[in-house]
């Protein structure tokens, strides 16, 4: 469960106050590890907002289809090159 964004601007404003992350992560009860990503976080990206979870940048590497029947599709292309390459030249070599 993510951190709201009250209580994420409330530890930012306090370790911008103490510059520790141990006691901060003591008065607010959450780990000195979290802090530290929070702020590093806010340091990146110029926002306390959690990313997204959402990935647009993954496409589903296999298919299904009914028995006996080949599943026909494109392939993906980036560092699956290779990958592809050999799936391309056996399904012509079958």
């Amino acid at each position: 469960m993510a951190y709201s964004m009250d209580f994420r601007e409330a530890v930012a404003r306090a370790y911008d106050e103490c510059d520790s992350s141990a006691e901060v992560a003591e008065q607010f009860g959450c780990s000195a590890s979290w802090v530290r990503r929070l702020i590093q976080h806010r340091r990146e990206r110029g926002t306390l907002e959690p990313r997204s979870t959402a990935r647009t940048d993954e496409q589903r590497t296999y298919g299904r289809a009914p028995p006996g029947e080949r599943v026909v599709s494109k392939v993906p292309h980036g560092h699956w090159k290779v990958l592809s390459t050999i799936a391309a030249s056996a399904a012509v070599s079958a």
